[in-house]
């Protein structure tokens, strides 16, 4: 009785603008942009045979000069990928997430990373879609490739490389599964929520400290606050919980639309005032506050 050969099926998904040749596993896949794409075997069953890229690979983000505070998240972090564990720093968007990121990158030991260390921004990418970038920073080929998830564990094995991750929102089972695909890389990543409980380090990114905030808004404003100005700048630091991005947002306001931090933190008195910053309705309020011959202009 003849046997049955079942070939494998592959499934490979493009998104955005793809032309050319990708090669899927064994397969070659032709995408022509205006008639869609048809799956062949490449000539000779030869398969696209990636090249290890030269290491270290260095792709780091732009520096983060003069981060204030985070003495503990710092030191954290450091204690931690020293034994090649994982470190998350989880938060909302704008406590500070990315700029630990980028600081670290540039003062953990390199000398632990003999592969390098890569830092890559993956907001909304699903497992394979990281997969795939993590094996493009470290090898090359003639025609863009595709390998499966199995393969691609193959190749990543032996890679020793410091790996950050900025926003990455995959579940905990995925995250673990992501590890393994590069076991001895470390991995520091920036999510929304905590999403490794074992082993490494998860730490909840909070708001800076009185002083270190009120310190951030005179490095936006290039100028010491006045002992007024000090004053008000506490009373809106605690309304926002020392968040740094809507502390570089009420700079901004005050240097450009001529704002009072005085008469901003004077609104303040009120619960329902008191939440205002905290529910990201910082322009708005600070425009309120303004005498009302004054909020035209400012809204400009």
């Amino acid at each position: 009785m003849p046997t049955q050969v079942v070939k494998p099926t592959v499934r490979a998904e493009f998104h955005g603008d793809v032309s050319g040749q990708v090669a899927i596993g064994d397969n070659n896949l032709q995408i022509n942009q205006m008639f869609g794409g048809v799956v062949y075997h490449l000539a000779g069953g030869q398969t696209a045979v990636p090249r290890p890229i030269p290491t270290p690979v260095y792709l780091r983000p732009r520096r983060f000069p003069g981060l204030l505070d985070r003495q503990v998240e710092r030191q954290t972090a450091q204690a931690t990928t020293q034994k090649a564990l994982p470190v998350q720093f989880y938060s909302d968007s704008g406590w500070g997430k990315t700029s630990l990121l980028r600081y670290l990158a540039y003062h953990l030991d390199d000398s632990l990373y003999p592969d390098g260390i890569v830092y890559q921004r993956v907001a909304g990418m699903g497992l394979d879609d990281i997969r795939q970038v993590l094996f493009d920073l470290f090898y090359e080929a003639d025609i863009p490739i595709k390998p499966l998830p199995g393969q691609i564990t193959r190749y990543l094995q032996q890679k020793q490389a410091l790996i950050l991750l900025d926003d990455i929102t995959l579940p905990r089972e995925d995250m673990e599964e992501l590890m393994d695909t590069a076991p001895r890389c470390t991995f520091l990543f920036a999510s929304p929520e905590n999403t490794i409980w074992h082993e490494g380090k998860a730490i909840q990114v909070k708001g800076l400290p009185e002083e270190e905030a009120l310190q951030l808004l005179e490095d936006e404003l290039s100028r010491p606050l006045s002992a007024e100005e000090a004053q008000a700048a506490r009373i809106i630091v605690g309304a926002i919980q020392g968040n740094p991005l809507k502390l570089r947002q009420l700079a901004a306001l005050m240097r450009d639309k001529d704002l009072s931090l005085v008469r901003i933190a004077a609104g303040l008195t009120t619960p329902e005032n008191a939440t205002a910053l905290d529910d990201q309705k910082l322009t708005a309020f600070a425009v309120r506050s303004l005498p009302k011959d004054q909020r035209k202009v400012a809204l400009g």
